[in-house]
């Protein structure tokens, strides 16, 4: 039987997920929830025709688009998780947290650190560093994804 990259994640957990743009080297950013069957729910901010936050059922075997999914660590309750990704305001305005313009990476940043803040999660490093690892890996995985081998799941920050 096939496995493809949904076969390799964890149940409750939290990852950041990276899908392909036209520009080379910039990411979509998204935060996979999965449950304890390590079924995969996405969170993101899309900008179509405005800005605003969507929570999907996550279809990481059949995205064209995605190019790696970096977990982030243990979720305490899945619940609690999205109770906190829906309350970061996802309209355009600049970052409450840091003023940084709006984009779909500063929706995410401020999720994972409000939700280590809330106990829900505990990031591994500093959001700044951890924005480097996740951009590095982006880069590091893009080839395979545009060459059809599908998205690559990494399960360990590791050194990165």
């Amino acid at each position: 039987m096939a496995t493809g990259p949904g076969d390799n994640i964890q149940k409750l957990s939290l990852y950041v997920s990276l899908y392909a743009r036209s520009i080379q080297g910039e990411f979509h950013w998204g935060l996979l929830v999965t449950d304890s069957q390590s079924r995969g729910t996405l969170h993101h901010a899309k900008d179509n025709p405005s800005w605003q936050y969507e929570k999907k059922i996550a279809k990481v075997d059949n995205s064209a688009t995605l190019v790696c999914l970096v977990r982030i660590g243990s979720v305490t309750s899945v619940h609690d998780a999205e109770s906190v990704m829906e309350s970061i305001p996802a309209d355009g305005k600049p970052s409450q947290r840091t003023g940084e313009e709006f984009n779909c990476g500063t929706w995410a940043k401020d999720s994972l650190v409000a939700l280590d803040s809330k106990g829900v999660i505990q990031l591994p490093r500093d959001i700044d560093s951890l924005q480097n690892s996740v951009i590095a890996l982006g880069m590091k995985h893009s080839r395979a994804a545009e060459l059809g081998k599908g998205p690559t799941v990494v399960n360990s920050l590791g050194s990165t």
